[in-house]
């Protein structure tokens, strides 16, 4: 089976891959290594501030867009104007990845993290104060932009990957958090919110490496306020889902039915309540924007909460009163999102669309 990628949207740095930086608001093909039917399924495609991901299913990770802090994969170009391949590190291949605003995160099969770019809050996770992934110095054969970021450290085990491996990484504007399958979560970058901590971590306004982050879910009915009552049961459930928007962070957990935000930003608009629970809501997925997440229900319906300035809740009154439209899948970027139905082989979007989104 051949397979090709259509785009549309901003693209003032190439982001798109079609060799042009005009915004479009239909869909136009991308290229890959010049080439635009390609042998092999795209299993992600990721956005970033200005610049794009795409993995396949033969491990390749391709770039394209702005790369002016190296966060395409490499130092040699300012611009990607086509998806050009990121080379695998001693070989092994890219099984995952995130974007943030000027980075990216990698993860390979080694259950290694790598990540390139820029971070002026600590996004790219290489230690205190380093803000940028491309060496000042480097050999005239080197183009590799990608650092590879210690987790080793935060575990306490040098041998981690024998029993545990990557579940799942995700970024937002400027904070990363990977799940492991131990169901620990690690995590670096934006902290002034309080998006990634319930507990220590709150007075570390930035993490320049990663940092083992206190996201659980409390089962005893906890609303999420630190009121000091020690005896509250804390007896903890596994994380199922979770996705990080602007500044906050969402956890939520499939089988008992609740959802938690981190944060004490107001962006949300649920009165100052920092860390509120959500309880009895039966949901398959979670999936965020820039100021408002979306709920996939056991009904395949979507619920949004948060932002609605630029249209961004899912409209859900109107999707009923359109009848043979079906949910199978959804995707959100930064305030705009699409839905998949595969029975009429169709997508639909809603949200932001100055760029043509």
């Amino acid at each position: 089976m051949k397979y090709s990628v259509y785009s549309c949207g901003s693209n003032g740095n190439f982001q798109l891959g079609n060799k042009t930086d005009i915004d479009l608001n239909k869909l136009s093909i991308s290229y890959f290594d010049e080439e635009s039917v390609l042998s092999n399924r795209p299993v992600k495609i990721i956005g970033g501030g200005n610049h794009t991901l795409v993995l396949f299913e033969n491990g390749e990770m391709y770039s394209s867009g702005l790369n002016e802090f190296g966060q395409c994969g490499y130092c040699d170009e300012l611009q990607v104007k086509s998806f050009r391949r990121i080379p695998f590190v001693n070989g092994i291949k890219w099984v995952n990845g995130s974007c943030g605003w000027n980075f990216s995160i990698l993860v390979n099969e080694n259950n290694e993290i790598y990540s390139c770019g820029e971070g002026l809050n600590g996004e790219l996770g290489l230690g205190r104060e380093i803000r940028e992934s491309m060496k000042k110095e480097k050999e005239e054969k080197d183009v590799s932009a990608v650092r590879r970021v210690d987790i080793d450290g935060v575990l306490n085990e040098k041998n981690w990957r024998g029993e545990v491996r990557i579940k799942d990484v995700k970024s937002s504007l400027d904070h990363t958090i990977v799940m492991l399958s131990n169901n620990k979560t690690v995590g670096w970058g934006n902290n002034k919110k309080n998006q990634m901590s319930l507990s220590e971590l709150k007075e570390d306004k930035v993490l320049w490496e990663p940092a083992l982050v206190d996201m659980k879910m409390l089962n005893n009915g906890d609303n999420g306020n630190d009121n000091g009552n020690d005896n509250d049961s804390e007896e903890e459930m596994i994380v199922t889902n979770y996705s990080l928007g602007r500044n906050f962070s969402i956890i939520g957990n499939k089988k008992d039915k609740k959802i938690r935000i981190i944060s004490k930003s107001k962006t949300l608009a649920f009165n100052n309540n920092d860390n509120l629970v959500i309880e009895d809501i039966e949901f398959e997925d979670i999936k965020t924007m820039w100021s408002s997440f979306h709920l996939f229900l056991n009904e395949k319906e979507i619920v949004s909460i948060g932002n609605n300035r630029h249209k961004q809740k899912f409209p859900l009154e109107d999707m009923k009163n359109k009848s043979g439209i079906d949910i199978d899948e959804f995707e959100v970027g930064s305030e705009h999102g699409v839905i998949l139905d595969k029975k009429s082989n169709r997508v639909y979007s809603w949200g932001w669309g100055e760029h043509g989104n």
